[in-house]
């Protein structure tokens, strides 16, 4: 049997009965009969079995009956249905423990739960291995999180979910298997003790003590007690640490029973909240829930309880998702999409595709900008893994307005503008971070979200021949159950064969997503792609003129033995912008630790700039998968070097590839790329300065006056253990 689902809000496993505490294996489930999930519903008890998972389900006659489920699901399609259709699942599901489920509706302030926004709340995020939802934390230390390769992780980078921790690293391993809704140890507390005449003090006995220079003496004792029970008891700490006139003041029975209720140190202790009987008792009672908090129950209980908090912080806000509907996998009802669009998104999982980790677009919105605009509002929204954009609202001159997405008035900002040219966009993998509406004739509004170590893009229809910029006509927006996880603008004014406003090609700074700045347009980049998951780092030798490659003095590149490329370093003698080495992959200080750990091969090539000599052209090599081999690096002094060296030695010649990167006009002054904990440097494009095209060659042999390769200036060397270094001529 497949490895146990993982409870949707506790992480635990649910199991087998007999293979797991009972707790463990009683679960209910909010499901949908389709995989489109207009409709969500709550189940009854339900039952793993060796071969089936099976959940109790109410017909519209009030007849329960047993229906096959499937826990989880992350890919849609023809595989999602390739069973029988005697054996194959009628639903699918997010699994609770019958407890979790409980907590999660005494963590609500109304004592209730939405089935429907909490289901697609739970299909917004992605399923790694874990079997667990990847809700951006730990399940509270129950789960390791870490960055998907074995380097160190690169700016802009995010963790993923990952297995749960060994029980030696662990502080919640044993307690996770605690029932947290347990609370038989805790029915004496309020029994056992009489009622506290902490109640109320005279006034008399605080005032004998104050000081004049106390500002909160002039206040009544009735506002202080008034004001404490809102308070934190770290801060009601603090407050005393500050006033004479606090520190005298018993804590009435009020502040007490506030410790219980929502926001309170013990407020997932509910029971004790629920009723009145208590007063007088209060005290009492919270010291000795203070004794008790560490039972493994209570400790389970609080670890889940936040976690359930965090859920009803975002489950209110998820409603209707405005705009005009698209066709999509989960709207199939809605009318298709005729118009081309100019599109960012990060890693958004096709609904055909394994969803364990990126985002994933459920509802595709579009609104036409109004002949009259007037503004657009931009408002964001906390998630379980930061801010993001939730929606936008334009508005004409006339005071109509027309909504994208989860838009809340609440919060938003406006930027009062009369045409839209693009957009400014920070994204992480999950979704738009933070977003600046680009006005036209150099306005632009402040960043609404957050943009600080994102990465971004910029989001433009691209140039006509009449004007440098194509005004915005239409907005689309991909949305997941609480928040914008994809933006696309279109300057056409109908459909895909309309011939006004045509989109016009975009140049490689708007069309890819870049960290930690987009470049200026006076550059060109030649030999990577646009990326839709990974963004592009650049990094420069000179400035677009090319003024500093005098002080170019040599290149260095490390890799792993067998393994992949590391570091490109270009080095300096004389400072530009504070540095005399500049890195493309792994940076200095990733670098040296990177060598703790493993030997690194080094090789150099000196560069004799002071007499001219200058780097003019790249072929770089891959393998036919994509991965990236080494380069040949040429300069105008007839001189080229390989590194690695003989990096396509013992490779057949049809299982690799170059890409020749030759400039027919400016000056190469910087290389870019894309960099991850998985690979620091997973492939290399050359920077030119000014507006240029590449040399074409033949593609069988091409005939430019280095590919003599002879390699001159080069030295390896591996940087642990020592080794000695070799020039190959």
């Amino acid at each position: 049997m497949s490895a146990p689902p993982a409870c949707t809000l506790c992480g635990g496993d649910v199991g087998e009965v007999g293979r797991l505490p009972a707790w463990m294996s009683q679960f209910r489930a909010i499901f949908a009969f389709d995989y489109t999930s207009a409709s969500a519903f709550l189940s009854g008890l339900g039952r793993r079995l060796p071969d089936d998972n099976l959940i109790s389900v109410r017909s519209s006659e009030a007849q329960e009956s047993d229906v096959m489920v499937h826990f989880m699901c992350c890919c849609f399609g023809r595989s999602t249905l390739a069973a029988p259709p005697e054996t194959a699942p009628s639903a699918w599901a997010f699994p609770f423990h019958c407890s979790c489920w409980e907590l999660l509706k005494a963590s609500s302030p109304t004592g209730d739960v939405h089935i429907q926004s909490l289901f697609n709340l739970c299909r917004s995020f992605p399923i790694p291995l874990a079997r667990a939802l990847d809700f951006g934390h730990d399940y509270g230390g129950l789960y390791q999180r870490r960055y998907p390769g074995r380097y160190p992780p690169f700016p802009g980078e995010e963790t993923q979910l990952g297995y749960k921790k060994p029980e030696a690293e662990s502080t919640v391993f044993l307690s996770h298997k605690f029932d947290p809704l347990d609370a038989s140890f805790l029915v004496r507390i309020a029994g056992d003790h009489e009622p506290s005449q902490d109640l109320v003090t005279s006034p008399n006995r605080v005032y004998e003590i104050a000081t004049t220079d106390d500002p909160l003496g002039k206040l009544p004792l009735e506002i202080l007690h008034y004001i404490l029970p809102y308070l934190s008891s770290a801060d009601v700490l603090n407050f005393k640490l500050s006033s004479r006139i606090i520190a005298n003041i018993p804590l009435p029975d009020r502040f007490w029973h506030s410790r219980f209720c929502h926001g309170g140190e013990f407020d997932y202790i509910f029971e004790f909240a629920q009723h009145s009987r208590h007063k007088g008792k209060w005290k009492k009672i919270f010291l000795s829930a203070w004794r008790l908090q560490n039972h493994p129950s209570l400790v389970n209980r609080k670890r889940i309880w936040g976690m359930a908090t965090a859920l009803h912080n975002i489950i209110p806000r998820i409603g209707t998702c405005h705009g005009s509907a698209l066709n999509s996998w989960f709207e199939r009802d809605a009318p298709s999409d005729s118009k081309t669009w100019v599109t960012a998104s990060r890693n958004l999982r096709p609904y055909m595709e394994l969803f364990s980790t990126g985002s994933r677009s459920l509802h595709e919105r579009f609104i036409a900008l109004p002949k009259g605009l007037s503004s657009i509002s931009v408002s964001v929204a906390d998630s379980l893994t930061g801010c993001y954009v939730a929606g936008t609202r334009v508005r004409d001159i006339h005071g109509n307005h027309w909504d994208l997405g989860y838009f809340q008035p609440c919060g938003s900002t406006t930027f009062a503008t009369t045409r839209i040219i693009g957009f400014l966009l920070a994204e992480d993998i999950r979704g738009v971070r933070g977003i600046r509406v680009l006005g036209g004739s150099g306005l632009a509004s402040e960043w609404i979200g957050e943009h600080q170590n994102i990465p971004l893009r910029r989001l433009v229809v691209g140039k006509t021949v009449e004007t440098d910029e194509t005004p915005v006509k239409y907005i689309k927006g991909g949305f997941d159950g609480c928040k914008m996880v994809s933006l696309a603008i279109t300057g056409q004014a109908g459909s895909a064969r309309s011939s006004d406003g045509i989109n016009r090609t975009v140049c490689l700074q708007d069309a890819a997503i870049w960290f930690p700045e987009i470049p200026r347009s006076e550059f060109s980049f030649f030999g990577v792609p646009e990326q839709h998951t990974s963004p592009l780092h650049m990094e420069i030798f000179s400035d677009f003129t090319g003024s500093h490659l005098p002080h170019v003095t040599g290149i260095k590149l490390w890799n792993c033995q067998h393994g992949p490329l590391i570091s490109l370093q270009v080095d300096l003698d004389e400072p530009l912008c504070g540095q005399t080495k500049v890195y493309l992959g792994a940076k200095e200080t990733a670098l040296e630790l990177i060598q703790r750990d493993q030997a690194l091969e080094e090789h150099s090539f000196s560069i004799n700039s002071a007499d001219g000599e200058r780097i003019i052209g790249l072929d770089t090599n891959y393998l036919c998968n994509g991965s990236f081999l080494g380069f040949v690096v040429h300069t105008n002094f007839d001189r080229a070097a390989q590194l690695p060296p003989d990096h396509t030695r013992n490779i057949r010649r049809d299982s690799w590839s170059s890409v020749h990167l030759w400039p027919e006009a400016g000056q190469i002054v910087g290389f870019y790329g894309t960099a991850s904990s998985r690979c620091p440097l997973a492939d290399l494009g050359i920077v030119c300065g000014g507006i240029t095209t590449l040399k074409q060659f033949p593609s069988d042999e091409p005939d430019k006056p280095n590919m003599r390769r002879v390699m001159t200036g080069i030295s390896t060397s591996l940087s642990a253990p020592p080794s000695h270094d070799y020039m190959v001529s």
